[in-house]
C-alpha cells in the first residue's frame, strides 16, 4: 500500500478565500458561534414561566457557556418588569417573627428614610411634649385636684375623730388614730389606768374611726387610679397631638400600600400605648435601651426603622445575580448577631438577604460544581425552589440538637429562574441519582465543542478575532494568521472537517500572539506570531514528553526505529498530563509455543490492565479461531505483553499491534521496526478508530527525529477512519512531502500485516487453505505443526501411563 499524501495529513486554510486583509476592518461578531442548539435551549428556559423550568446549562468549560447563558439571559432580563423591593420590620405583636413588606421598586429606600426622619422628628417632639409649659400645668392642676380630694377625705376623718377624743397622726407605717386628753395623746400608762368601762368605750369608738379612716384610704387610692388614668390620657393626647401629623403624613405617601398602612397604625398604636418607653431616662435625651425576654435587642425608637433587604431602585427590568460562592448563608441569608457583656443579641435589624432574595423576580447564576462544596446549599437551594419561597433561618438552629430562641422572619415569597453551569458528568450524576432534580430542572442546555468547519464558520472565527482584538485592545490579524487559528480550530478537534467551539483557548491563542508580534513590533498579528505562540505553549508543557524521549535515545528505554524482528511491534499510546497530551511509543513483544492455554496478556495476569483493554486481547482470541480455526482446534499459547510498563494499561488501541505481534511470530516473518501501529481491531479482522492520533503519529516521529535521524522508511500505521481526524505539526506534514516520513492508513488486519513485514497476507481458498509465500500460509502451518507435536506428546504420555498401568498389575 502507498502511504498518504501530504496533503490528507492536514487541512490547510487557504487565507486567499478571505475578502479582508486584517480582522480591523471587519465587523465585531453579535452571535454566540456554533451553539444553535443551547442557545435554542436556553431561549426556551428563560421565556417559560411554569414551575420547574429551571436551566442546567451542561458542556465542557471554555466553550461560552457562562458569557453565552449571562448573554441571553441579559438580554430577557432587560424586557421584563423590574420586581419589588423587600423589607423587614418590626412586628409590634410578635417581636420574634418580623413582618416582610414589598414595595415598588425604590419605594422601600423612601419608606426607609421617612421612618429614620420620623424617628428623629419623635426623639425631639416626645420629650418637647411632655414638658410643655401646658402640659405641665394641666398635669398640675390634676395632682392638685387629687391633692384637695384626699386631704378633704382626711379632714373629715379627723374632725369625726375630734369629736369622739380621738386624734389623726401620719406615721412610718400610715396613718394612726391615738386616744387625747386634754388636747394630748393618751400615753399607755394613762391607757392602763382608765376604768374598765372608759377602755372599752374608746376601743369602740376607735374601731369606728378605723372602720372611716380605712374607707377614706380605699377612696385615696381610687382618686389616684383616676387621677393616673387621666395624667395618661393627657400623655396620649398630648404626644398625640405632638407626633400625630408625623405618622399621617407617611401615611398619605403610602396611600394604597396596605402593609405599610397597618404597619404605620401598630406603630403609632404602639408608641400611645407605651410613652414610658419613649421618655428619657437617667438624664438621657433618647429612649432607654430594652433587651426583651425574647432576646431581640432594640431601643424602642428603633422599632420604627425599616431594614431594606432587596432594592431593586437603581435596577433596570429584572435583575440577574451570578452567585460565586454559593453557600447557605450566601443563597438564603442570614440574621446577623451583636455581642453584649457576654450574651449574644439579634433584631429585625440584622437580618440580611441571600442571593435568591437579590434575584427575586429575575436570575440567578451559579456553577454547580461550587454549590456541592459548601454543606447544606444544595438542600436549602432545592427546598427553596420548591417551596417557591425564601426562609431565613439560622444554619446551626436548622442542624442543631440544642434549640435555642431566635428571630423566624416571615419567609419571603420567591419567583427566580436558577440557571446552574456544570459538566456533564455532574449533570447525569444528579439527574440519576436526585429524584428532585429531575422536577426542578427541566431544560437542559448542551454546550457543544465542535461545529462544521463552513466557510461562513470560518468567517465567524475572523468576526470573533476582530471582536476580541477591540475589546482587549490586542493587535489585529491579518488574513494569513486567521487562516493560522482557524487551523488551530481544527487541531483542538482533531478533526479537518469541525472547527472547536472553545473560544476560550482560541482566545488564550490570541492574547500570546499578540505578545510575540508585539515583541517583534509588528503592527498586525501575523502567521509566525501565532505559531511562535503555539510553539512557545507547547514548549512550556512538554518537559515530561522531552525526558521520555531523552529515557529512548539513551537506551534506558528500548525502542527499535530501524530493522526487523519477529514477534516485536512498536505500539503507541497517549499520556495525558492534565493541560499537555503527548505519543509515547511502547514495544510490545509476542512469543508463542506449544500449550493450550491460547492468548495469555501478562499485563492483565497481573491486574495492570483495565477492563477495555482485556477485552482487545479477548478479540484476538476470536479473530485466530475464525481465521484459522474453522477446520481443526487452534491449540496455542502466546504471551504478550507491554515491556517496560510499570504503570496501568488501559484502552484497546493496541490491539491490532498485538494481533500483528502474534501472526508475526506464528508466522516467523519479522516486522519492520520503522513502522509504529495503532488502531483496535475486531473479531473479523476490521481495523476500528481510536484516539489521540495525531499525538501518537508525533510522538514516534519525534522519537524517530532524534533516535538515529530518519530515514525514510519509518512511520506510523494507522486506521483508515482516521484520516479525517489527522491534524498534523507542519513539521510531520514537511518530512512526509519529503519522503522522509511516512503515514499509512488500512482497513484490515491483511493491509497492516503485508506493510509491517512487506509479505502478502493471503486470501482463503474454499478449502480454507492459503497460497504458500502468505503469511497466513505460514501461521497455518505453524499451527498445525503445534497440534501434531501436542498430539505426539499426548501419545507419549498415554503410553507412559499404560506402562505405569501395567506394572502397578503386575505388583
Amino acid at each position: 500500500m502507498k502511504p498518504l499524501a501530504p496533503e490528507k495529513l492536514r487541512f490547510t486554510c487557504d487565507p486567499e478565500k478571505f475578502k479582508f486583509d486584517h480582522t480591523g476592518t471587519l465587523p465585531a461578531l453579535k452571535e454566540v458561534v456554533g451553539q444553535n442548539r443551547a442557545i435554542e435551549a436556553i431561549d426556551f428556559g428563560v421565556n417559560i414561566q411554569n414551575f420547574g423550568f429551571n436551566i442546567f446549562v451542561l458542556g465542557p468549560g471554555g466553550a461560552g457557556r457562562t458569557s453565552t447563558i449571562r448573554e441571553a439571559i441579559e438580554k430577557r432580563a432587560r424586557q421584563m418588569p423590574t420586581p419589588d423591593d423587600w423589607c423587614y420590620v418590626y412586628n409590634f405583636n410578635d417581636p420574634d417573627e418580623p413582618n416582610a413588606i414589598t414595595l415598588p421598586a425604590g419605594k422601600s429606600k423612601l419608606l426607609e428614610k421617612r421612618m429614620n426622619k420620623l424617628v428623629r422628628e419623635l426623639q425631639k417632639a416626645i420629650p418637647s411634649a411632655l414638658s410643655s409649659e401646658d402640659y405641665q400645668k394641666e398635669k398640675n392642676n390634676i395632682m392638685q385636684q387629687l391633692q384637695d380630694k384626699q386631704n378633704a377625705e382626711l379632714m373629715a376623718v379627723d374632725k369625726k375623730a375630734k369629736t369622739m377624743g380621738f386624734a389623726l397622726q401620719k406615721g412610718p407605717m400610715g396613718f394612726l388614730l391615738v386616744p387625747i386628753k386634754a388636747d394630748k395623746p393618751l400615753t399607755p400608762e394613762e391607757y392602763d389606768k382608765l376604768s374598765a368601762e372608759d377602755r372599752k368605750q374608746l376601743d369602740e369608738k376607735g374601731a369606728i374611726l378605723r372602720e372611716d379612716l380605712n374607707k377614706a384610704i380605699q377612696n385615696m387610692r381610687n382618686y389616684e387610679q383616676e387621677v393616673k388614668g387621666s395624667v395618661e390620657k393627657l400623655e396620649r393626647d398630648t404626644v398625640k397631638f405632638a407626633v400625630g401629623h408625623l405618622f399621617n403624613e407617611i401615611r398619605q405617601e403610602f396611600k394604597g400600600f396596605g402593609d405599610v398602612i397597618d404597619y404605620l397604625n401598630q406603630a403609632e398604636n404602639n408608641l400611645l400605648e407605651n410613652i414610658d418607653d419613649f421618655k428619657p431616662q437617667d438624664g438621657q435625651d433618647g429612649a432607654k435601651s430594652l433587651i426583651p425576654a425574647s432576646s431581640v435587642s432594640a431601643s424602642a425608637y428603633d422599632r420604627f426603622r425599616v431594614n431594606v433587604i432587596v432594592d431593586n431602585s437603581e435596577v433596570t427590568g429584572a435583575p440577574v445575580i451570578v452567585e460565586s460562592n454559593p453557600t447557605y448563608n450566601n443563597l438564603i441569608g442570614r440574621i446577623d448577631k451583636r455581642s453584649h457583656m457576654g450574651a449574644l443579641f439579634t433584631d429585625f435589624s440584622m437580618i440580611k438577604a441571600g442571593a435568591l432574595h437579590h434575584a427575586n423576580g429575575g436570575f440567578l447564576i451559579i456553577e454547580a460544581e461550587h454549590i456541592f462544596r459548601t454543606p447544606f446549599a444544595w438542600e436549602a437551594l432545592k427546598r427553596t425552589l420548591k417551596n417557591q419561597s425564601v426562609k431565613i433561618t439560622d444554619l446551626s438552629e436548622e442542624y442543631s440538637f440544642v434549640s435555642t430562641k431566635t428571630l423566624e422572619p416571615e419567609p419571603i415569597p420567591l419567583k427566580t429562574k436558577l440557571v446552574l453551569i456544570g459538566d456533564t458528568r455532574i449533570y447525569y450524576l444528579l439527574y440519576n441519582l436526585d429524584s428532585e432534580f429531575r422536577e426542578l430542572f427541566k431544560v437542559k442546555a448542551d454546550f457543544n465543542t465542535r461545529m462544521p468547519r463552513t466557510k461562513a464558520n470560518e468567517l465567524k472565527y475572523a468576526k470573533f478575532l476582530s471582536t476580541r482584538c477591540c475589546s482587549e485592545k490586542l493587535l489585529h490579524f491579518d488574513k494569513k494568521a486567521v487562516a493560522r487559528i482557524v487551523e488551530y480550530g481544527s487541531e483542538l478537534v482533531s478533526d479537518q472537517k469541525r472547527l472547536s467551539t472553545r473560544f476560550a483557548d482560541i482566545c488564550d491563542l490570541a492574547r500570546e500572539s499578540n505578545y510575540w508580534a508585539r515583541q517583534k513590533n509588528h503592527r498586525l498579528i501575523k502567521r509566525e506570531d501565532v505559531q511562535k505562540a503555539i510553539d512557545s505553549k507547547r514548549y512550556r508543557s512538554n518537559r515530561i514528553e522531552e525526558y521520555m524521549q531523552d529515557m529512548i535515545t539513551e537506551g534506558t528505554i528500548y525502542i527499535d526505529t530501524k530493522g526487523s524482528k519477529v514477534g516485536q511491534v512498536n505500539g503507541l499510546a497517549v499520556l495525558g498530563l492534565g493541560d499537555y497530551s503527548f505519543g509515547k511509543p511502547s514495544r510490545i513483544s509476542v512469543r508463542t509455543y506449544l500449550g493450550r492455554s491460547g492468548v495469555i496478556a501478562i499485563d492483565r495476569e497481573v491486574k495492570m490492565s483495565g477492563p477495555i483493554h482485556d477485552k482487545g486481547v479477548l478479540i484476538l482470541s476470536g479473530f485466530l479461531n475464525g481465521k484459522f480455526g474453522n477446520r481443526s482446534q487452534i491449540s496455542m499459547s502466546a504471551s504478550i505483553t507491554f515491556e517496560q510498563n510499570y504503570e496501568g494499561i488501559e484502552g484497546d488501541s493496541a490491539s491490532s499491534t498485538e494481533l500483528y505481534g502474534l501472526l508475526s511470530s506464528l508466522s516467523g516473518y519479522p516486522i519492520n521496526q520503522a513502522i509504529a501501529v495503532t488502531g483496535s481491531v475486531n473479531q473479523s479482522g476490521e481495523i476500528q478508530p481510536i484516539g489521540g492520533v495525531n499525538n501518537k503519529i508525533e510522538g514516534f516521529y519525534d522519537v524517530c527525529n532524534e533516535f538515529g535521524g530518519l530515514n525514510g522508511e519509518q512511520g506510523v500505521m494507522i486506521p483508515h477512519t482516521n484520516v479525517k481526524n489527522l491534524m498534523l505539526r507542519e513539521d510531520v506534514v514537511e518530512a512526509v512531502r519529503k519522503g522522509k516520513f511516512h503515514v499509512y492508513a488500512v482497513k484490515s488486519v491483511d493491509e497492516g500485516i503485508e506493510i509491517l513485514t512487506g509479505i502478502t497476507a493471503g486470501k482463503a481458498r474454499k478449502d480454507g487453505s492459503y497460497a504458500k509465500g502468505t503469511v497466513y500460509h505460514a501461521v497455518v502451518e505453524r499451527l498445525k505443526e503445534m497440534n501434531e507435536l501436542l498430539k505426539d506428546k499426548d501419545n507419549d504420555n498415554d503410553k507412559e501411563k499404560d506402562k505405569e498401568k501395567e506394572k502397578d498389575k503386575e505388583g
